[in-house]
């Protein structure tokens, strides 16, 4: 019985199909002594706050397909207009922070299908809430894969506003899968941050993305923004991925005194960008490029689809350059 686990234990592993009703907060930090977490398929179906805080010694975090959802990937998937209304009223949420140890989060597809807040960083605002995560090396959300089925997508946190990863300093890989984060959600006030779909900002050990078809498919208004990611080397995107991004940031944007003492920052080391078809970033308006940024990188994203786009080119801080007249600069050689 959940409610009787002695607080001492080390490892707490729930089965397939269980604690599927009567649960609604699911708080792991009366375990102190915990170093893993998995959680089996089809199980915590009626929790609607998952709180992973303050483990000193939790190094994993595994949750099955199907968990931590009142949807499926079948009849009653979340994109339908009853379950957008439901869902969005919820505001189900999964807290992950204060967690020195922890290396691994990995979520089986299906799994917070109807969660819309995934927190990993440090404002409401954001659905990823990352802090204290010093050792995060995998972050893993779903499959990708080439199937457009239903079945085969992953759906989680699919009306997330959007996905904030920042000064996660061992992080190396980041998954996210097939129809995962789709659906541009909220009504915050603050409309820079709001407009942003999936930002990466000093990620110093990051090395591979990958996004499923469909992932961050959005609405109109989102945007992209790939800030200090030094070593990252990889990214391949399926098809409909940011379809509705106007823009896409590319670039170091930091303080001068930050400057002062990191002299690699941007992103010069990627070596391949992959685009399943035209259909990723086909709204692309406009592309603002700083220093230091991998021209693998921006020649991917400079491809017309529904239109060419433009170039707005950037300092070293992140500032738009402009002429002695205020009009906007062409590019120095970078």
């Amino acid at each position: 019985d959940y409610i009787n686990l002695d607080s001492r234990i080390r490892g707490l592993h729930i089965l397939s199909n269980c604690l599927n009703s009567g649960l609604v907060t699911l708080d792991i930090s009366r375990f102190p002594s915990l170093k893993t977490l998995q959680i089996d398929s089809n199980s915590c179906r009626s929790v609607e706050v998952l709180l992973v805080q303050d483990e000193e010694k939790l190094q994993t975090i595994k949750v099955g397909e199907d968990s931590f959802t009142q949807c499926d990937r079948e009849k009653n998937t979340p994109d339908s207009k009853e379950n957008e209304s439901i869902i969005k009223q919820m505001k189900k949420k999964m807290v992950v922070k204060n967690n020195s140890v922890l290396n691994s989060i990995v979520i089986e597809k299906g799994a917070f299908s109807d969660y819309s807040r995934l927190f990993l960083k440090m404002a409401e605002i954001a659905p990823f809430y990352g802090i204290d995560l010093p050792s995060l090396k995998e972050l893993l959300i779903g499959e990708v894969n080439e199937g457009e089925s239903d079945r085969e997508g992953t759906w989680s946190f699919y009306y997330a506003k959007q996905l904030t990863l920042s000064s996660l300093p061992s992080l190396e890989i980041v998954i996210i899968g097939n129809h995962a984060f789709n659906r541009f959600y909220g009504t915050t006030s603050f409309a820079c941050e709001r407009r942003v779909w999936l930002m990466t900002q000093d990620l110093p050990r990051l090395f591979s993305i990958q996004l499923g078809s469909h992932a961050f498919e959005g609405l109109s208004g989102s945007a992209l923004k790939l800030l200090n990611c030094e070593l990252l080397n990889t990214v391949e995107v399926g098809t409909d991925v940011f379809s509705f991004v106007p823009t896409v940031t590319i670039a170091s944007r930091c303080s001068e005194r930050v400057m002062q003492h990191h002299r690699g920052l941007g992103i010069p080391n990627l070596q391949t960008m992959t685009l399943a078809d035209a259909s990723s970033f086909y709204n692309l308006e406009t592309i603002e490029r700083g220093k230091q940024v991998s021209d693998v990188l921006f020649n991917a994203l400079n491809q017309r689809r529904r239109s060419k786009p433009s170039t707005i080119c950037l300092d070293s801080y992140g500032n738009v350059i402009v002429d002695g007249n205020g009009a906007l600069a062409s590019c120095p050689e970078y």
